[in-house]
């Protein structure tokens, strides 16, 4: 990703011999379409290389998902990427906010997740409880919370 640094540019003098060889991803930290392909535009000079395998809109916790998600938002930018054979899959990074990551996951057609492992671990018991309550109030149960 640009914000490594040179890693991108180290790594493309390797990619020009090599590139047919390796799963290639790559990070654009931008809310925007515009800034999402002029990123990824970039790391392809740097990578030197004409595609690579999957984008990642990275940090989305730290993101607007309205924005990411709207027609002028990064997914939408990565999806026209995508279109154009930049890259082969798309995703999101995300460290924290699994809120986030749930309404994501659920209102895009993304291909790819890296998530901390500390946010999957809240989204699973998101999802258990979530479950659990639902069934609860079919079986008109009562629901108590407690600290």
């Amino acid at each position: 990703a640009p914000a490594y640094g040179r890693a991108e540019a180290q790594l493309g003098q390797v990619m020009k011999a090599r590139r047919s060889e390796v799963f290639l991803a790559t990070k654009a930290n931008v809310e925007d379409a515009k800034g999402a392909l002029e990123s990824l535009e970039q790391s392809l000079r740097d990578l030197q290389t004409d595609h690579v395998d999957l984008t990642y809109v990275h940090a989305l916790g730290g993101k607007d998902p309205d924005h990411v998600m709207s027609r002028e938002g990064a997914l939408a930018g990565l999806m026209e990427a995508k279109r154009r054979g930049l890259t082969r899959f798309l995703g999101f990074t995300a460290h924290n906010a699994p809120w986030k990551c749930a309404r994501v996951l659920g209102e895009t057609d993304v291909d790819a997740v890296m998530l901390a492992m500390i946010t999957l671990l809240i989204l699973a018991a998101i999802s258990a409880l979530s479950s659990a309550v639902s069934i609860a109030f079919q079986d008109t149960s009562s629901v108590i919370n407690y600290r």
